[in-house]
């Protein structure tokens, strides 16, 4: 596993248990991780920054919202 991975990793369960800076910054990375992705992605579907944006946001809504299930 990668640096950054890891380092996702232990931020996402510091938040889990209750650490509410880590999870904070999990959440700041995350987002600094797939804006770059998804903004590729979407520009060759020929998508605004605006909904590259959108996809961001509701990515890190999913994954707040599912962290329970984190295995």
């Amino acid at each position: 596993m990668k640096q950054f991975e890891l380092s996702l990793r232990a931020n996402f369960l510091k938040g889990i248990d209750g650490d509410a800076a880590a999870y904070r910054q999990f959440l700041l990375d995350l987002r600094e991780a797939l804006k770059p992705h998804l903004t590729r992605m979407l520009s060759r579907l020929r998508q605004s920054q605006l909904d590259a944006d959108d996809v961001v946001q509701e990515t890190l809504v999913a994954v707040h919202n599912k962290r329970h299930t984190y295995d």
